[in-house]
């Protein structure tokens, strides 16, 4: 058993406030013109707002009038929440764009170089991995009711949540609960700490979809304003910086991050875009049945359409199967296409700004990277690869059979535990055969098949195959999944010389 945490924070996180004004400021371009290119950064700090970028665009939003209205309406509008919006300086030094970079996106290409990933499992109903579900939740629910007038919360909270999984990744338990909130000056410490339980307790954990997950919060611990009263949060208290929670904007601890932000930047950065793609591929493999999980790696260079690598796994209970391929054939992934697909040229990206961009309802024109329209594509793939006849080229090293395939990372990979046998038949009348020859083979029958392998059993990550005809057995390891989403009932092979 091991432990596993993921963090959030609210809207009125410093940081997120910043997102919230970068993406305000964002979509007020994109409303008077969908072309706009917008690359918008925030700092704020205590009755002080920084707007900084570059921005191309026939749109002249009032930018002071954004940023005040976004504050007010995040809660940040009287002395008492330590700032207030009405009142704050604010110093706008937005400039135009570069014509360099402004040339590379006319012509299609991504805005910026770098990696963007995607994630999805089906732990949640959302598709979010669930250490990173619960911190949201939890702070969902404070946002909920701190937009109550009697609410002694302020704006600002973070929430931590930790998981004792099983050796296998299973959630055995809730560990540990953190959460911090920013409260009024008449609630004394024990009070805000037992009414942040209660929210959670008898509010938060009845509202999830998941029972068994409400369940798992028996045995937790509690750890609630731990540094004492704080009656003083938001920018007041830490400057804010806009694109400084890209781990609670993506998927928490679970998954890698390029390193990129996404709130105040416009579509054509492929930092905002390219990773709601690579969500969208990862939640519809997993939503048609490929597999547990999914993991998505796309990246680009600057002025060039194309991504200039994409990387697709899916794993089904520690097998991972690669659909890079079948995901470039069947998905477009220039800037151009990606913003069709989702409408992204439109005023949609406020909302992202707090509580998360993925995970989310799609309604509407907002959060369509949510949406499951392609799986019946995807589980397409999945019949494809079922059907696809694999070819390899086995030789004889090192006293056994051996394989490469670099497609799929292997080197001089063994066969053994009665394979080498099954293979001797299967290339008796093959001359030379250690030195090479090609090896067929296929979930369904094909033209020419010689040997039917039957699936006997699972064992130490890999499969027992049966070869009725020969009487013989023999162990696959676990690289069969490499070129399976998972162990076949039968295998059909067939041996034949190299050149034929």
């Amino acid at each position: 058993m091991y432990l596993w945490t993921s963090e959030f924070v609210s809207a009125g996180h410093p940081d997120k406030v910043a997102d919230q004004v970068a993406d305000a400021i964002l979509d007020a371009y994109l409303t008077d013109d969908p072309m706009s290119r917008v690359a918008c950064e925030v700092t704020i700090t205590a009755q002080f707002v920084l707007v900084t970028g570059e921005v191309d665009s026939t749109a002249r939003p009032d930018i002071e009038a954004i940023v005040r209205h976004t504050l007010m309406n995040i809660g940040y509008g009287c002395k008492e929440a330590s700032f207030d919006g009405r009142s704050c300086d604010i110093v706008n030094k937005l400039h135009v764009q570069s014509d360099q970079i402004g040339q590379a996106v006319v012509e299609g290409g991504a805005g910026d170089q770098g990696m963007m990933f995607g994630y999805a499992t089906d732990e949640t109903h959302c598709h979010m991995p669930v250490a990173h579900y619960l911190a949201r939740a939890i702070i969902q629910q404070l946002e909920q009711d701190r937009r109550n007038p009697d609410s002694p919360l302020f704006p600002d909270a973070k929430s931590q949540v930790t998981l004792a999984l099983n050796d296998d990744g299973t959630l055995d338990h809730v560990d540990t609960v953190v959460v911090s909130a920013c409260h009024r000056r008449n609630v004394g410490l024990q009070a805000i700490r037992d009414y942040v339980q209660d929210l959670i307790v008898k509010k938060m954990l009845p509202s999830l979809p998941e029972g068994n997950l409400a369940d798992a919060f028996g045995r937790a611990k509690y750890i609630l304003n731990p540094a004492g009263i704080w009656t003083q949060g938001g920018p007041a208290a830490d400057t804010g910086l806009s694109g400084r929670k890209i781990v609670v904007d993506n998927y928490g601890a679970d998954c890698p991050i390029g390193g990129g932000s996404f709130s105040g930047k416009d579509p054509t950065k492929v930092d905002r875009s390219g990773a709601y793609a690579a969500r969208h591929i990862a939640t519809n493999l997993v939503a048609a049945g490929l597999g547990h999980r999914a993991l998505v790696q796309v990246a680009y260079a600057i002025g060039l359409a194309d991504p200039v690598s994409l990387r697709v796994l899916v794993s089904d209970g520690g097998r991972n199967t690669d659909y890079s391929q079948q995901v470039r054939e069947a998905v477009p992934l220039t800037p151009r296409a990606i913003i069709k697909r989702f409408h992204l040229n439109r005023p949609i990206y406020l909302p992202t700004a707090a509580d998360g961009h993925f995970g989310r309802e799609p309604t509407g024109e907002f959060f369509r990277w949510e949406r499951l329209d392609l799986v019946d594509v995807f589980k397409g793939q999945r019949l494809t690869t079922a059907n696809t006849i694999m070819v390899i080229q086995p030789y004889w090293h090192a006293g056994t059979y051996v394989f490469d395939d670099p497609a799929v990372g292997l080197v001089q990979e063994p066969f053994v535990s009665g394979i080498p046998e099954m293979i001797d038949f299967l290339v008796k009348d093959i001359p030379d055969a250690r030195k090479g020859f090609r090896l067929l083979f296929s979930a369904q029958p094909f033209p020419g098949w010689q040997q039917r392998l039957v699936r006997v059993l699972e064992d130490v990550g890999g499969n027992w195959y049966s070869a009725p005809d020969l009487g013989m057995e023999g162990w696959l390891c676990p690289a069969l999944f490499k070129y399976f989403p998972a162990a076949p009932a039968e295998l059909y092979v067939k041996a034949e010389p190299l050149g034929q």
